[in-house]
């Protein structure tokens, strides 16, 4: 081997020759070595035959240096698809949007480089994308972004439907708590509130002693509800049999603003004066205008007739331009009007198409490979640390893989070692639901409607639900699918002259309440019918988690809420909670009634409580009696007494 010599300048008159392999040594020596994290052992959840697909179209790309790394980028991306899914159970996948930016941020690339990435998952028969795309409006206002128009972003979903399946693969370089970190970041960056309570979720754990028994438990009850979801539908078939003529033919009639006698039809959503045109086969709702008492008085509208309808509904306060007149003038006082922003402009369709576009999409079970990866995947996401909330819009709900977990987990959950008590609200969301009503009626007509009252009261005793099941006389064991029926067909449906058991009970028991939620909604057909529904969140989210949860944080208290209901661990945290709970209600003239669950669990948190305190001052004794040994030795050693002062 060539052995070069050089020579080193090290000062006047003295030089040293060092050999080209003594260069190398030193060199080696010098160099610091790369800092090695420990590998974590990640658990990702995936369709059947995904991952296999990444990692060839990963293997056969020489552009990816770091393959395994950028094998860990497409799994979380895929995952990510894969949760937002999962949770929905329709017949056919929905496409997910992705904001790239975000994405971008979270599994550590540019734009570019996001970009590239999902377009190769596209090519490689992955993912399949929706080809559509809305610019928003964005104003900055320092540091953050505020969106003046919502766009959309690029929707993927999986090319093939099948069952979901979780594997684990070793965190290259921590990409894993990295993306998960970054995500988290994005979130709570300006939200003093959230990071305190991410801080509380942290002591968030699953009892896995008997994780085994719980999962069974879940196939168990699916099946269950499946089979009582089918007897709920026909029992409701036979009580829409039973009750439904009656209803339909009760019509009442109702005198405008004109003194004008208007047919009524009380179970149709709506209060329109109805004009019927026999020979274009036509049949218009209209706002203003002459009523024709002839053809209204003994017509009956079929809401299943092909025929073509023209639906208008205005806004309140919104001007004619031509002759600077309210466009609100109705026949009628009782027409719905929106509080939103959207106004529901005239537009003709027919109905059978109407129906098609708007069918609830129908609900399949999730295979039992689905369920056991989806909750492998959530305890995996909470034991090892990644658990943290997300609040997507200012005052939504807060998102966490908590919420999300199934009830029979409740009881395995562990908050900072100890078994959760939760605080309930009985007949929570028609309680809140009372909140819009009262405002809407007291801005309206400065006083609330009997049947507003009556709608109060029932709900502050909790019970709402039991008046319908009573009536129709349901089971006690379909209570849960009653109140998910109830919602969809009552609370957070487009208002359309069909009407349902749920809803037509609902009007001739609280007309003025249904005539408060179809304003807000927009009336007929409104596409802003969501809108009651989002606000109906917004309280619930306000109340419990910015007032309730967020209350209790700031007093020391280890709390976490899942959507309307709180959930400490000792009795006088359970006390304060009740407090703010029924302090805040109170602000809104509302009384509610408070379920407890899992109150067993108070004796032995306690006994827990105390043997930890037990311990600590255990602790604190003995390490102040070394303390004390300490000090005696430095004066026995020190007879003068000359101690350093500290």
């Amino acid at each position: 081997m060539l052995d070069l010599k050089f020579g080193l300048d090290i000062g006047e008159k003295k030089h040293v020759y060092v050999s080209q392999e003594k260069c190398r040594q030193v060199y080696k020596r010098r160099k610091m070595p790369r800092k090695k994290h420990p590998t974590k052992q990640v658990t990702y959840m995936l369709p059947k035959g995904v991952r296999e697909q990444i990692d060839a179209m990963i293997d056969g790309n020489g552009a990816y240096k770091d393959k395994e790394l950028w094998k860990q980028k497409c799994y979380y991306i895929c995952e990510y698809i894969a949760t937002q899914n999962q949770m929905k159970s329709e017949s056919q996948q929905e496409y997910v949007n992705i904001h790239q930016e975000t994405m971008a941020k979270t599994v550590g690339v540019n734009n570019q480089g996001i970009a590239r990435l999902l377009k190769q998952l596209v090519k490689a028969s992955i993912l399949e994308k929706d080809g559509i795309a809305i610019q928003a409006v964005v104003s900055q206002r320092g540091r953050q972004k505020v969106y003046i128009e919502e766009g959309k972003s690029y929707g993927y979903r999986f090319k093939a439907e099948n069952p979901l399946e979780t594997f684990e693969v070793q965190s290259h370089r921590q990409q894993y708590e990295k993306s998960n970190q970054s995500i988290k970041e994005i979130f709570s960056k300006y939200d003093r509130d959230l990071r305190s309570y991410n801080e509380v979720l942290k002591e968030i754990k699953i009892d896995t002693e008997n994780l085994k028994e719980v999962i069974e438990e879940i196939l168990k009850n699916k099946q269950k509800k499946k089979s009582q979801k089918e007897n709920y539908e026909s029992y409701l078939e036979e009580v829409e049999i039973k009750y439904r003529n009656n209803l339909l033919n009760s019509l009442k009639y109702y005198k405008g603003n004109n003194n004008q006698e208007c047919k009524i039809y009380p179970f149709n959503g709506n209060i329109v004066p109805i004009k019927y045109e026999a020979e274009t086969r036509t049949v218009s709702s209209y706002l203003t205008g002459e009523v024709d008492d002839e053809n209204t008085a003994d017509r009956s509208i079929d809401p299943n007739d092909e025929i073509y309808r023209t639906v208008s509904s205005y806004h309140v306060g919104e001007k004619d331009d031509q002759n600077n007149s309210d466009k609100t003038t109705a026949p009628v006082d009782q027409i719905c009007r929106t509080v939103s922003s959207y106004q529901c402009k005239p537009r003709r369709f027919k109905i059978r198409s109407f129906m098609a576009k708007n069918r609830v999409k129908e609900k399949v079970l999730e295979p039992d490979e689905t369920t056991i990866a989806r909750c492998t995947k959530a305890v995996f996401t909470i034991n090892e640390g990644y658990l943290f909330a997300t609040r997507p819009v200012k005052d939504s709900r807060v998102y966490s893989a908590i919420t999300n977990l199934n009830r029979e987990f409740r009881s395995s959950i562990r908050l900072n070692g100890k078994k959760i008590v939760g605080i309930d609200i009985r007949n929570s969301q028609p309680l809140l639901a009372c909140i819009l009503i009262r405002h809407y009626w007291k801005e309206k007509q400065g006083e609330l409607p009997e049947d507003v009252k009556r709608y109060q009261s029932r709900c502050e005793q909790g019970k709402f639900y039991d008046d319908f099941m009573g009536e129709i006389e349901l089971p006690e064991d379909m209570r849960s699918m009653f109140k998910q029926d109830f919602f969809r067909k009552v609370f957070f449906s487009k208002v359309i002259e069909k009407g349902n058991v749920l809803k037509d009970m609902f009007i001739q028991k609280y007309p003025s309440c249904w005539e408060a939620i179809t304003d807000v909604k927009g009336g007929l057909y409104c596409k802003d019918y969501g809108e009651f529904a989002r606000m109906l969140q917004e309280v619930e989210a306000q109340i419990i988690y910015d007032v309730v949860n967020v209350g209790l944080l700031n007093q020391g208290i280890k709390a976490f809420n899942i959507f309307d209901s709180i959930y400490v661990t000792l009795k006088w945290e359970s006390e304060r909670a009740i407090g703010l709970i029924n302090k805040i209600f109170q602000a809104f003239d509302l009384h509610p009634t408070l379920n407890v669950e899992y109150g067993e669990h108070f004796e032995e948190n306690e006994r827990k409580e105390i043997e930890r305190h037990s311990q600590e001052f255990a602790k604190w004794e003995e390490q102040r009696k070394k303390d004390l040994a300490f000090k005696d030795m430095i004066r026995k050693s020190n007879p003068y007494g000359a101690l350093t002062r500290s």
